[in-house]
């Protein structure tokens, strides 16, 4: 049943995948033909003075496309659920309501660190390609706590839509808002460092309050 559930996922977000992979790339694309341009402009000693002693970032394209990729895959994926109450068949069937969301939490996180990643090689490949490798260390010091903000991002909207009560629902949605600007405190590139594992509990507890909801959810239809 489980594997059921999640070929069914894939199948619903498949095509809708394929085409935010696609802008991912072009995302990357960009943030290579940006710095080719940097290069072009300026003196490779001046653009490396201007990325690592002065923080600028020739990657900000990238800045918000994880809680935008996050944010697009989980209206892709319980919008329809929530259309016509299709998520309440889910919670009927005869399999462990956890396990059941588990199978669907884990489809749209497997689709989100696909994109990830290919942001991640990207970055990698394009900071390794024209600057020193201290560069390295600083531009995914900026970037994991993005990533971070769209693994929120995902799981507060899922969180947001899942919830059956409107009200708790705008509560949700501020409470998600607040985990994802965690990650997007406006400080000097590679600050996060420091505090990082301290923000990666957030996410944790956001996945499991979004089994709460579910569960409200089933036992409000059951009555």
């Amino acid at each position: 049943m489980i594997r059921t559930i999640t070929y069914k996922e894939y199948l619903k977000i498949r095509r809708p995948f394929l085409a935010i992979l696609a802008i991912n790339l072009v995302a990357v694309a960009y943030v290579w033909l940006e710095t080719r341009e940097l290069f072009r402009k300026e003196h490779a000693e001046m653009v490396w003075y201007q990325v690592l002693q002065l923080g600028r970032l020739y990657y900000g394209a990238l800045e918000y496309a994880p809680v935008a990729v996050g944010v697009a895959l989980a209206l892709v994926q319980f919008l329809p659920e929530m259309r016509n109450e299709r998520i309440r068949l889910s919670l009927h069937l005869p399999v462990d309501a956890s396990a059941m969301m588990l199978a669907h939490f884990g489809a749209g996180l497997a689709a989100l660190c696909c994109c990830l990643a290919v942001q991640a090689a990207g970055l990698a490949w394009i900071t390794r390609a024209w600057f020193p490798a201290e560069a390295l260390t600083l531009a995914f010091g900026t970037w994991l706590p993005w990533a971070l903000a769209g693994v929120a991002g995902y799981l507060g909207v899922v969180l947001t839509l899942l919830e059956p009560s409107f009200p708790r629902r705008l509560c949700n949605l501020a409470a998600a808002a607040g985990v994802v600007g965690l990650f997007y405190r406006d400080v000097p590139p590679g600050v996060y460092a420091g505090v990082l594992p301290w923000l990666v509990v957030s996410i944790p507890l956001l996945f499991l309050a979004d089994l709460h909801p579910a569960y409200r959810y089933r036992s409000r239809r059951a009555g």
